[in-house]
């Protein structure tokens, strides 16, 4: 699977709503206008594109955080109880970009963790374990998936532990 077809594959799984079209591959939610880039890191709460708020998130994986997973631009949707995050420039995101939908009512739960990867893509196991730090959300499970390097050879099954922060603005 190429970056090229990581916005249809979020639409298609469900995670963005109301997605209804693409731009040059990337989608576009009803109602918004042409795809825009994220203009580098967001400040929480800023209007991100499509009626999106712009949020960050930071990804480790076994422990680590992946090069470029530190501060990841995000555009967050909140509505009726629930969130759902992808990232805010798909196409220039770094390898293992988080895909997240939550719910916030009570306590709260995740429904759905993807991650962009190279080649393929890994897709959070339930049960997650969600809970709230400050202003963050952190999300930890596993994930299971194929990656590796089509060119040479070496797509594999992969399982990773993974913990996700996210700051989405309410």
């Amino acid at each position: 699977m190429t970056r090229s077809k990581l916005p249809a594959l979020v639409c298609g799984a469900g995670l963005l709503a109301a997605c209804s079209s693409t731009t040059a591959g990337t989608a576009v939610p009803e109602g918004a206008g042409p795809a825009q880039a994220s203009s580098g890191i967001p400040t929480p709460g800023r209007p991100a594109s499509g009626g999106a708020r712009e949020g960050v998130a930071r990804v480790k994986l076994d422990g680590a955080v992946p090069p470029g997973a530190e501060r990841i631009a995000m555009d967050c949707r909140v509505a009726a109880g629930s969130v759902v995050a992808s990232p805010a420039d798909p196409l220039n995101a770094p390898e293992y970009a988080p895909m997240v939908s939550l719910r916030t009512g009570g306590a709260p739960t995740t429904e759905t963790v993807m991650f962009s990867v190279r080649v393929g893509v890994l897709l959070g196991d339930k049960p997650f374990t969600t809970a709230v730090d400050g202003g963050s959300y952190v999300i930890s499970g596993t994930a299971s998936g194929l990656a590796g390097s089509v060119d040479q050879g070496g797509i594999t099954q992969v399982k990773k532990s993974f913990e996700v922060r996210l700051t989405c603005p309410a």
